[in-house]
C-alpha cells in the first residue's frame, strides 16, 4: 500500500509539473513578426516607448516591424 501512495504523489506531482509548462508565459516580449501583424499596437507601442514610459525589448521589435513596414521595396536591375 506504501507503494501505491508513492505512486500516485508522484504521478500527481508530474502531472501539476507538465501543466504548468504548457502554459504561455505573459512576460514573454512580442516579436517584429507579431507588430508587423499587428501596425496599430506597434505604433502605439513606440509613441510609448519614445514617451520614456516603456523601456522594455518590446521597443525595439516594434520600432523594426514598423520600420520594416515603412521602407521602400527596392527596385531589381533589368536585363535584356
Amino acid at each position: 500500500m506504501p507503494k501505491l501512495r508513492q505512486l500516485i504523489a508522484a504521478s500527481c506531482c508530474t502531472a501539476t509539473l507538465l501543466l504548468a509548462a504548457c502554459g504561455k508565459s505573459e512576460s514573454e516580449p512580442k516579436t517584429m513578426l507579431y507588430y508587423s501583424q499587428h501596425l496599430d499596437e506597434a505604433r502605439e507601442k513606440v509613441a510609448r516607448c519614445k514617451s520614456g514610459v516603456e523601456t522594455d525589448a518590446e521597443c525595439q521589435e516594434a520600432g523594426s516591424a514598423l520600420a520594416h513596414e515603412t521602407k521602400p521595396t527596392p527596385i531589381g536591375t533589368y536585363q535584356n
